[in-house]
């Protein structure tokens, strides 16, 4: 899953060991994995859980790197049980 979102330096530092080892620039590395000229899956759950921190809302520290996917914070919990409790709520309304 491709997940590179557009910001301008924010994955640099992760991409920089790559591009140097195929000896591109950090830009063309990142056009050619894009459209995966260069397939490099160990890359793939990076972008992954990244996108998952934005979308969480967490910071993008690198504190929940590689594993902010997996998380189920309280949060989500407590959210998902009020969402059942009301469907069960309208369920038996209606």
């Amino acid at each position: 899953m491709r997940l590179l979102v557009e910001f301008k330096y924010h994955f640099k530092y992760v991409l920089k060991k790559y591009a140097e080892k195929h000896q591109l620039t950090i830009g063309k590395f990142e056009k050619k994995y894009q459209n995966n000229s260069i397939h490099k899956p160990e890359l793939d759950p990076y972008f992954l859980h990244d996108g998952s921190i934005r979308e969480s809302g967490h910071d993008t520290t690198t504190r929940l790197d590689n594993v902010a996917a997996d998380l189920n914070p309280v949060a989500l919990n407590a959210l998902l049980h009020q969402l059942e409790t009301d469907f069960a709520y309208l369920i038996n309304l209606f």
